[in-house]
C-alpha cells in the first residue's frame, strides 16, 4: 500500500460508527473487524450488542446457542475482552440430533471458553434445550460408549469450570437425551448368581447399569473434587433436569451436594421423564438426603407423585435434620391420599423448621405428629376444581382438613407465639374461585360470618396465580373475587399473577378496598397499601 494513502483506521470514530451502524453492514463483518485492532474491537462489538439489545453494563446475559458453527450472541461474547466477571447468566444448550452428539458437545466447549475466563459469576442457569413436545421423548435414549464419553466428559467439565467460578446459585432444566444409557436394578428378588452379574456390570451408583443394548463402558460425569485452596461458594442448586438425577449425572450431583456448602436443594421434574418409576425413586431419594445432610436447611420438591408421599417424607423429612424451610407439592393428589405414621424416632426431626409450605392434608398429617416448635410460617397450597363432581370429591374433604387443622394443638401453639406467625394459603386458580365460594356456603358449613370455623380465622395472606384481570375486575358488589376473599375474615394481605394492564389493575386494587381487613396487594410483582398506592 502507498504511504500516502489514507487506510480504513485513518478515519475518525463517528465516521466509522455510522458504516458498522449500517443495517447492511453484517454481523460477521463486525466479528472479522473486531479482531483486527483494539479500537475496532471496541467500536464493532458496542455496535453488535446494542443492535441485539444487549447490555453489559448491568452483568446479565441470556444467551441462546445456535445448533450449528455460525455466529452467535456467545461468539462475540468469547471475543469481548470487556467482561471479566457476570451477576447472572442464564444459556440455552440447543437439542442433539437423533444421532449425533458432537454439535452440543461442541457448543458446551464454547460455553467453558467464556466461563473460564471469568473471574467470577454469581448465578447460573443451563437450559437443556428438548427437541420434541413430549415430556416422555428421549432422543439419543440409547446411546452408545462414545456418545455417552463425549457427552459425559464435556458436561463434567463444564460444570467444573462453573463452579471454579465462584458460582453460588445453579439451575439446570429440562434435557432428556442420553437418559436411558442407565437402567435401574430390581435385584433384591433375583438369586445371588444373578446378582454377582449385575453388580459385575453396575454404575457406580448402586441400583444402576448400562442399558445391555447401548455399551458395556461404565462412564459416568466426573465429579466434583474438594479443594482446599480455593473452597467452593456454592449453596443453591435447582434441579429441573433429569439428567440431573439418574446416572452418568447424578454422581456430579451427589458430590456437589457432599463437597459444597449447599443449603438449598430444589427438585421440580415431571416424574414422566424419569419413567414414572417408584423403584428408581428409591434408589435416588436415599442417596440425595445422605449427601445433603450435614449442610442442607432449605428443600423445595415439586410435581411429586401421589404414591410417593411416604417415601419422601420418611427419606428425605426424617433424615434431614437441619431444615428451616420445606416446600413439597405434588403433581397429583387426592383428598383421600393416606400417609403412614412415622415411627417415634422420626418425632425429633423437624425441630428447626420455620416455614412449611404443603398440600393441606399433608400440613394435618405433619402437624399431628411432630411438634414443630419453631414453625412461624405455614402455607398451604390449593387447587380449585370446577365442576359438580368437585363438591364431593373437594369442597367437603377440604373443609375437613381446615376443621381438623383449626384443633390442632401445634397449629393453636403457634397462634399463641409472640412472634410474628404467617398462614397463608396458594392457590392455582386456574378454574373457578366463586364455585368454591358459592359451594362452601350452600352446604350451610360455615356458619354466617361473624362466626367462621377457626382455620378460616386464621389466615392472613392469600397467593393466587393463574388469574386473568381483565376476567375480574372492575370489581363489584358479589365478584368472584371478593366473594372468596370475603371467606377470610382476618386476611391482611392478596398476591395475584395477572395479566392485566395498568388500568385493569388500578380498578381491581380500588374494588378490594372494601375488604375491612385487607392491608397490602400485590400484583404482578408491584406492590400496593390499599391507602397509599405503589409502595
Amino acid at each position: 500500500m502507498h504511504p500516502g494513502l489514507a487506510r480504513f483506521t485513518d478515519l475518525p470514530d463517528e465516521l466509522i460508527i455510522s458504516i458498522f451502524e449500517d443495517p447492511e453492514f453484517s454481523v460477521e463483518s463486525l466479528y472479522f473487524m473486531a479482531l483486527l485492532s483494539r479500537r475496532l474491537h471496541r467500536i464493532a462489538l458496542a455496535i453488535y450488542f446494542s443492535r441485539h439489545k444487549i447490555d453489559l453494563s448491568t452483568k446479565k446475559l441470556t444467551v441462546y446457542l445456535k445448533g450449528d458453527d455460525s455466529l452467535d450472541t456467545l461468539s462475540f461474547l468469547r471475543l469481548s475482552l470487556h467482561i471479566d466477571s457476570l451477576e447472572y447468566l442464564s444459556c440455552t444448550i440447543p437439542h442433539p440430533s437423533c444421532t449425533v452428539i458432537h454439535p452440543v458437545v461442541n457448543q458446551m466447549n464454547r460455553l467453558r471458553s467464556l466461563i473460564s475466563r471469568l473471574s467470577s459469576i454469581e448465578e447460573v442457569i443451563l437450559i437443556f434445550a428438548d427437541g420434541h413436545a413430549s415430556e416422555t421423548y428421549r432422543c439419543l435414549a440409547f446411546g452408545d460408549d462414545a456418545r455417552l464419553k463425549a457427552w459425559a466428559h464435556m458436561l463434567g467439565e463444564l460444570l467444573h469450570d462453573i463452579v471454579q467460578a465462584g458460582c453460588k446459585h445453579l439451575t439446570v432444566v429440562n434435557g432428556s437425551y442420553l437418559t436411558g444409557t442407565y437402567e435401574i436394578l430390581p435385584v433384591s428378588s433375583r438369586p445371588l448368581f444373578i446378582k454377582r452379574i449385575i453388580y459385575s456390570h453396575s454404575s457406580t451408583v448402586p441400583g444402576f447399569r448400562r442399558s445391555w443394548p447401548q455399551g458395556t463402558e461404565d462412564t459416568r460425569v466426573p465429579v466434583l473434587e474438594p479443594s482446599p485452596k480455593e473452597p467452593f461458594l456454592l449453596s443453591s442448586l435447582c434441579i429441573e433436569s433429569p439428567i440431573f438425577l439418574i446416572p452418568p449425572a447424578l454422581d456430579w450431583t451427589l458430590s456437589a451436594l457432599r463437597h459444597a456448602p449447599i443449603t438449598s436443594l430444589t427438585i421440580a421434574v415431571p416424574s414422566a421423564r424419569l419413567r414414572d418409576s417408584t423403584e428408581l425413586w428409591t434408589h435416588i431419594l436415599p442417596s440425595i438426603a445422605f449427601a445433603a445432610g450435614p449442610h442442607l436447611t432449605n428443600l423445595k420438591l415439586t410435581e411429586v407423585k401421589a404414591q410417593h408421599a411416604d417415601l419422601v417424607l420418611s427419606v428425605l423429612v426424617v433424615n434431614l435434620p437441619h431444615l428451616t424451610n420445606l416446600d413439597i407439592d405434588f403433581l397429583h393428589w387426592f383428598w383421600h391420599l393416606e400417609l403412614s405414621t412415622p415411627p417415634k424416632t422420626s418425632r425429633r426431626s423437624l425441630k428447626r423448621l420455620t416455614f412449611l409450605r404443603t398440600i393441606p392434608i399433608l400440613a394435618e398429617h405433619l402437624l399431628s405428629r411432630w411438634s414443630l416448635p419453631a414453625l412461624r410460617d405455614l402455607t398451604l397450597i390449593w387447587w380449585i376444581p370446577d365442576g359438580q363432581a368437585s363438591e364431593f370429591h373437594f369442597v367437603r374433604p377440604l373443609l375437613s382438613v381446615m376443621r381438623t387443622l383449626s384443633k390442632s394443638s401445634s397449629l393453636i401453639a403457634l397462634r399463641r407465639r409472640p412472634s410474628s406467625v404467617h398462614i397463608s394459603l396458594s392457590i392455582t386458580a386456574r378454574h373457578s374461585i366463586q364455585s368454591f365460594a358459592d359451594r362452601v356456603l350452600s352446604y350451610h358449613l360455615l356458619p354466617q360470618s361473624a362466626s367462621l370455623p377457626n382455620f378460616f380465622r386464621l389466615v392472613e395472606r392469600i397467593e393466587m396465580t393463574g388469574l386473568y384481570v381483565s376476567y375480574i375486575s372492575p370489581l363489584k358488589h358479589g365478584d368472584p373475587l371478593l366473594k372468596f376473599v370475603d371467606l377470610f375474615s382476618q386476611v391482611e394481605e392478596l398476591e395475584l399473577q395477572t395479566s392485566g394492564s395498568v388500568g385493569e389493575v388500578k380498578d381491581l386494587v380500588n374494588g378490594l378496598q372494601v375488604h375491612a381487613t385487607l392491608r397490602r396487594i400485590v400484583v404482578d410483582g408491584d406492590v400496593y397499601s390499599l391507602s397509599a398506592g405503589p409502595v
